[in-house]
């Protein structure tokens, strides 16, 4: 354990290794002082049990850190495996070090101490900073007693494979004694016996004089073969020209039973012949000799090695089967004829070839691949041979066929050469193999669309035409120029025109591709559907898939033929779907939907006509609604144009009475009781910390309805999640049931802890350190994993897989970047949107959250660039000097920023950026601003409003009211916007922002919240909600006339008159009364009364700004 003296021992850490008497008996622990200061720690070692032991400390600084002087001592810090008695332990002498006698600061002094007394170390020093290729990391030069070992090993090494009769401890010695002597006089224990010196080392031992011999041969200069060279000894042979000194050695060529090591021989087997290679050797007459240790000639051989020039020039006569052939799978064969001048047969000489390429050369006995010169030489073929050459590159080369003293590379072959007939020269060619696609280029046709649209890898293809069409032209094209094809098995050349006639019904057509290589094929199949005639209400037939069932769906199939019961492919004739209502007008578009369209009739019908595009069967869903009254009904007819029956099917209304709950959870804590549908009273308790509950309830019929309560009110309700006081919270969950009369009333009693004040004392320490260390905790943690992204791109894309990953959101914070701005690829955009999740940019307090359905990137090569640039203090000034605000517009500047938000997308093209800026959203963007530095009353607070800041016609700044909604919890205020631009938030007093949910009866008015008897509906695509809550909501005086069903709004100079099923100039949707209730349309009403209208079609909500 480690404890700062400076600082009343306190406690610093500790290692974690317990020795039990079997480990290596040694441990470790690393600490960094940062105070600044030198301080004096102390370190405390617990022995468990056992014998006394020495106790030996190293501190080893790192990173810059110093290490005062009276903690260190060089003698006596040689530990671990060097300190074995049986290893040799080295020092290290830098190899920068002029004389090479200075040991290096860092190499470890002796002696070992022990126990039993004192082991003398180091051995030895070697040499160390050296050059090394820094492979494995090591660095270059490398330093260190590491370094410097394997010099002295190898020295080893070296003298035990000349002298293999010695023991180790003779080479040690052999090592040590041969040292030159530093330091003190003999061994000391910081050099050792001195520095190594390999050579004396050598020289200065008794080594055996080896002797050489060699068998007599007389052998043509430039031809192969090869000496048979023996030695009585290990140890280095020389081949050299007679009569010249011994400096003038070959470099030779040696078998493989040797190392080659330049120009000599390393005999491995004294006594035993070795076939050394003389190929290179100029004429001349050649002797053997060994060395011994000291590098001196020991012994020449008797016999000698006559190498004789040639008789006279060769020439050769080269012969290709062919001169062309393709890579990989096919080769030509060359036939190679060498001459002498006599043009006689010249066997036994050296054949050179100079290529271009990258060939294969075999015969019938190897092969040959060109070395790094291009040159390939083949010895010994007898005047004549033949060879396959092959490749796997395409093109055109040259290659030559010559003698070695008129060939080198393929560089050096001179016209001269070539026309002395010394050497031979072609050009060869190697093609691509034949290609194996098989795949069409594109198929067009004179009539129709092929379903799917073409592509190369979708081999199956639909057709659909009318009746008239009785022949269609089809042209198709390979995408290989090689490739053929056939329709219908006869051959057609690529791209020409071919007429196929049609029958009324299934028209098959076969396209087959056959690739250039005779053996890979693809065949397209296009499958043409000819209409039939004239519909035929009795050959065609409507189905069902189950009784009709308010509130579900059901799938009604029409299947159409004509009069030759041939299906009929529906694009000039008219089919007629008519849904008939009983007792009341239903909203037709929640009745049905078919083939993307329907219209209401004043008769109370739907009618759908003229269905186009479909051949012969079509599938449509048929859905009651839930909110149809106890005693209305529904009827189905299908039927022709000429409105004949084909089918036929009826619903009468039987609403449920079922208002249980089938389910029932809480976001923290667990019911007491356990949940059962029957079970109507609950209990549970929450901490303190608790400061809201979500209550998720399911009902037991999909056509019931629920309300939730806090103390029997509403107030304390957002949506599902009711804020908690501290204390009993009574939650009731009211469940009316289809019918609209059964009710039943489920009860949470929630009671939320008090706070805790928390407690505890304090306690002092005294001067020794303590037994034990302190117990480290670590607070309890509950992770959730998130999916990530793949192939993050850009900075941003990385910052936002790191969000989804650790959070669930794809955020990303801006503050501090260079341009106040987020880039992110389309490729994560795109991934983004399957994962249905919006982009929040974070700058400075300002939080943006975008909906990817607003970004459409074209591809991977699409960035988008999202800009929350919030402008300084500077530019705020001029913006609010330069517009109207205060007492005469109502608008009032509290001090907040004003930013400026852009987004666009960047395609890149061929090395060009087009910049597309996005004007739009379809789904509103949402803005959080970070009001906590603000000093808002809570009068305030109820009027803030975000503002967009834009020009007028006059070229003034004006304000757009967007209101928002205030968070407490955290202090933020959040608005939304359809478009970019500059932005800020004003205080404006009498400002009403309304939130309406489409389905739900509890409408959001600033911070508050108010029922509302008719849940916000669609009709005709239209948000439609009760007319006296939106006009007495935007503060408009209300009048009703019963007897012409006409309502009257009157805002200041403002008035409006509306009645029901009359429908105004530029309205698409009149008033219309459903369940008792008139019902307006509320962007209608709220823009002609002044307000700003902002629909949310991701979650149907509707806000609604005065």
């Amino acid at each position: 354990r480690l404890f700062d003296v400076t600082n009343n021992y306190s406690y610093i850490g500790e290692t974690i290794t317990v020795q039990d008497g079997d480990d290596d008996p040694i441990d470790s622990f690393r600490w960094t002082n940062e105070t600044g200061e030198e301080i004096v720690v102390a370190i405390s070692v617990y022995k468990n049990i056992g014998v006394d032991k020495t106790l030996e400390i190293y501190l080893d600084p790192e990173n810059g850190a110093s290490v005062s002087s009276i903690n260190t001592t060089s003698a006596d810090s040689i530990f671990g495996h060097p300190a074995v008695e049986g290893v040799i332990a080295v020092g290290a002498i830098n190899s920068t070090d002029i004389n090479q006698d200075e040991i290096a600061n860092y190499s470890s002094w002796g002696p070992v101490t022990l126990l039993s007394g004192q082991r003398a170390k180091p051995d030895i020093c070697g040499i160390d900073a050296v050059t090394v290729s820094g492979a494995g990391g090591f660095p270059n030069p490398f330093y260190g007693t590491s370094a410097a070992a394997p010099h002295i090993a190898a020295i080893a090494g070296l003298l035990k494979g000349l002298c293999p009769a010695k023991s180790a401890s003779e080479i040690k010695s052999m090592l040590t004694g041969s040292a030159v002597d530093l330091g003190s006089a003999g061994f000391d224990y910081v050099y050792g016996y001195g520095r190594a010196d390999a050579l004396h080392a050598f020289n200065g031992n008794d080594i055996t004089p080896p002797t050489v011999s060699v068998n007599a041969i007389t052998m043509t200069n430039g031809l192969a073969d090869s000496v048979a060279v023996t030695s009585s000894e290990l140890g280095r042979v020389y081949i050299v020209e007679q009569n010249q000194p011994q400096a003038t050695v070959v470099d030779l060529e040696f078998a493989v039973e040797q190392n080659n090591f330049g120009n000599y021989s390393y005999m491995q087997h004294p006594g035993t012949p070795v076939n050394v290679s003389t190929s290179g050797l100029i004429p001349g007459i050649y002797k053997a000799y060994a060395v011994d240790g000291a590098n001196n000639m020991s012994a020449v051989s008797a016999n000698s090695i006559t190498i004789s020039p040639l008789a006279n020039k060769n020439t050769s006569i080269v012969d290709f089967d062919k001169y062309s052939a393709r890579i990989n799978d096919d080769s030509m064969t060359v036939t190679v004829d060498l001459n002498d001048t006599a043009n006689n047969a010249a066997g036994y000489n050296w054949l050179y070839v100079a290529h271009e390429g990258i060939f294969n050369f075999t015969n019938a006995s190897s092969t040959w691949i060109v070395n790094a010169d291009h040159r390939l030489m083949q010895t010994d073929i007898g005047g004549h041979a033949t060879f396959q050459v092959s490749s796997a590159t395409v093109g055109t080369f040259r290659i030559a066929f010559g003698l070695t003293d008129k060939i080198d590379d393929y560089l050096n072959v001179t016209a001269s050469a070539i026309e002395a007939g010394l050497i031979t020269q072609k050009n060869i060619t190697f093609t691509a193999p034949p290609s194996n696609n098989a795949y069409l280029n594109g198929i067009t046709l004179s009539e129709g669309t092929l379903e799917p649209g073409f592509s190369q890898d979708c081999l199956n293809y639909e057709v659909y035409a009318n009746n008239n069409i009785s022949s269609i032209d089809i042209t198709s094209a390979t995408s290989h120029a090689g490739a053929t094809l056939t329709i219908d098995a006869v051959p057609v050349a690529s791209g020409d025109l071919v007429t196929v006639n049609l029958a009324v019904g299934e028209n098959t057509i076969d396209i087959m591709v056959t690739a250039e290589d005779g053996v890979a094929t693809k065949t397209y199949q296009v499958v043409i559907y000819r209409s039939g005639g004239e519909v035929s209400a009795a050959n065609s037939s409507a189905e069902i898939n189950a009784p009709l069932t308010k509130g579900a769906t059901r799938n009604i199939t029409v299947t159409v033929k004509d009069v030759g019961n041939n299906l009929i492919f529906l694009t000039e004739k008219t089919l007629n779907i008519v849904v008939t209502v009983i007792n009341n007008i239903l909203d037709t578009t929640e009745v049905y939907t078919v083939h993307d369209d329907a219209a209401v009739n004043s008769d109370r019908t739907v009618l759908k006509t003229a269905i186009t595009d479909v051949y012969g069967k079509m599938t449509f869903p048929m859905i009651i609604p839930a909110q149809v009254d106890l005693n209305d009904g529904i009827n189905i007819a299908v039927k022709t144009g000429a409105n004949e029956l084909i089918g036929e099917f009826s619903y009468i209304n039987t609403p449920s009475s079922n208002a249980d709950l089938s389910s029932l959870t809480i976001s923290s804590g667990s019911l007491s009781p356990i949940f059962q549908s029957g079970t109507l009273a609950y209990a549970v308790s929450v901490a303190n910390s608790v400061s809201s509950l979500t209550v998720t309830p399911t009902k037991a019929d999909a056509n019931a309805s629920y309300v939730i309560k806090k103390n029997g009110a509403s107030e304390g309700v957002t949506d599902n999640t009711v804020s908690l006081d501290v204390g009993n919270n009574v939650i009731s969950i009211i469940v009316t049931a289809q019918d609209g009369i059964t009710t039943k009333e489920y009860t949470i009693t929630v009671t939320r802890a008090q706070a805790d004040t928390g407690g505890g004392g304090s306690s002092g320490g005294g001067g020794a350190p303590p037994a034990q260390p302190p117990v480290q905790t670590q607070p309890s943690k509950l992770e959730k994993v998130y999916p990530g992204i793949g192939n993050p791109v850009t900075a941003d894309d990385k910052k936002i897989n790191e969000s989804l990953q650790t959070t669930g959101s794809a955020k990303v914070d801006v503050t501090g970047s260079s341009d106040n701005s987020a880039n992110i690829s389309g490729s994560v955009v795109s991934q983004l949107m399957s994962l249905n999740k919006p982009i929040i940019v974070a700058n400075e307090g300002v939080q943006v959250n975008i909906a990817t359905s607003n970004l459409s990137v074209s591809g991977e090569n699409s960035t988008v660039r999202i800009g929350v640039n919030p402008l300084t203090e500077e530019g705020r000034d001029r913006i609010l000097e330069s517009s109207e605000w205060g007492q005469s517009t109502g608008i009032f500047v509290i001090g907040g920023q004003i930013f400026d938000l852009s987004a666009q997308i960047d395609t890149t093209e061929n090395g060009t950026i087009d910049t597309q800026k996005i004007e739009n959203f379809t789904e509103p963007v949402g803005v959080t601003l970070d009001l906590s530095g603000l000093n808002l009353t809570e009068g305030m607070i109820n009027e803030l409003c975000g503002v967009r800041l834009e020009k007028d016609a006059q070229g003034n700044t004006v304000f757009v009211r967007l209101g928002g909604f205030y968070n407490p919890a955290n202090k933020t205020f959040t608005f939304y916007t359809e478009r970019f631009s500059l932005y800020s938030i004003m205080w404006t007093p009498k400002i009403k922002t309304m939130s309406f949910f489409v389905g739900a009866d509890v409408v959001r008015i600033n911070q508050n919240y108010k029922k509302i008897d008719v849940p916000p509906r669609i009709i005709g695509n239209r948000t439609m909600v009760p007319l006296r809550f939106i006009g007495e909501a935007l503060g408009a005086q209300l009048d009703w006339d019963e007897k012409t069903r006409t309502v009257t709004y009157t805002l200041g100079n403002r008035g409006l008159k509306m009645t029901v099923d009359v429908k105004l100039p530029g309205q698409d949707m009149p008033p219309i009364i459903i369940n008792g209730r008139t019902m307006v349309p509320l962007r209608y009403v709220s823009e002609y009364l002044g307000a700003k209208v902002t629909w949310f079609p991701s979650n149907k909500m509707v806000t609604v700004v005065k």
